[in-house]
């Protein structure tokens, strides 16, 4: 019910909490345009988000790589950087970053890079 009247609060589409207790039990799975429409407007992502996978997964990178800026010193200069290097400096990077997150989780015990 809570979701619902946020939604409609701040969209100002009407969605009952029915409707949205069906989309997240998955006993719905086509909700209408006007919900569609309501949705990608409460969490300001794109309508294909809710339908096209591709876009869902782009939009979810978007978020995350957004998130990044400002938390920890990933800023806009070295997004900048990242996108001003050649292919094999940015698989370079991305080999460091990927090594770095599995040393902090513990994965590289014993193992090669």
């Amino acid at each position: 019910m809570e979701a619902a009247a946020a939604i409609s609060e701040a969209t100002g589409e009407d969605l009952s909490s029915t409707t949205i207790w069906k989309l997240r039990t998955g006993r719905s799975d086509n909700p209408q345009l006007k919900t569609l429409k309501a949705l990608s407007k409460f969490f300001d992502v794109p309508i294909g988000y809710f339908g096209d996978d591709d876009e869902a997964e782009a939009t979810a990178d978007q978020v995350v790589a957004s998130s990044l800026i400002g938390e920890s010193g990933f800023n806009r200069e070295a997004l900048r950087a990242l996108v001003e290097m050649s292919d094999g400096g940015r698989r370079l990077v991305a080999d460091f970053i990927i090594s770095a997150a599995r040393l902090e989780r513990g994965q590289d015990r014993g193992q090669g890079a």
